[in-house]
Formats: structure tokens, sequence, C-alpha cells
């Protein structure tokens, strides 16, 4: 049996692992970073994220990842919910519009 190739072959996947592991890592120091800007400047006009301040939201992304700053941008972003008044009050406005031609 050849053991000389058995142990390259294992360092070579220790190297991986640790590349694989920083990369890790980075990504999810970057959501993180991006998650509390984002949540940093929605704050601006008075509002407030929802759930828990920007750096909470930030170190749960740190903690969770991509999958945690796809659930804040769902909440603050998407058409769900967010930071913007304006398509609150579009809605009212049409909500209104319907109530009083009826």
């Amino acid at each position: 049996m050849n053991f000389s190739n058995t142990v390259s072959m294992a360092a070579g996947s220790g190297i991986v692992a640790v590349f694989i592991l920083f990369a890790t890592i980075v990504i999810h120091i970057l959501f993180a970073m991006g998650v509390y800007s984002a949540a940093k400047q929605g704050e601006v006009d008075g509002s407030k994220t929802w759930f828990i301040w920007p750096i909470g939201w930030s170190l749960a992304v740190l903690v969770l990842g991509p999958f945690l700053a796809g659930v804040y941008w769902i909440i603050h972003h998407s058409t769900f919910g967010g930071f913007d008044k304006s398509k609150i009050e579009r809605i009212r406005s049409r909500r209104s519009q319907i109530n009083n031609g009826s």
C-alpha cells in the first residue's frame, strides 16, 4: 500500500477545507457589513428596522450568513415591507379611492 499518496491527498483536502472556511468567513463578514450599512441608511429618515436594531441584524447575519441577509432583504427592501413609507401611502390612497368610489 502506498502511504505517501494518501498523505498528500489528506494534506490537499486540508488546504481545500481551510480555503473554504476562509471564504465562508469572508462572505459572512461582507454580508454583515452590507446589512449594517443598509440598515443604517434606512434609518436616516427616522424609520426603524423591524424586530431589532441595525447592529443586531448585522451580528445575526455574521453568524447565520447569506440566508439571514436574504431574510433581512425580504423584510426591509422587498415589496413585503421596508423603510419606504411611500408604498404604504400609495396603497392607502388606492384603498380610499376604491372605498369612495363604491
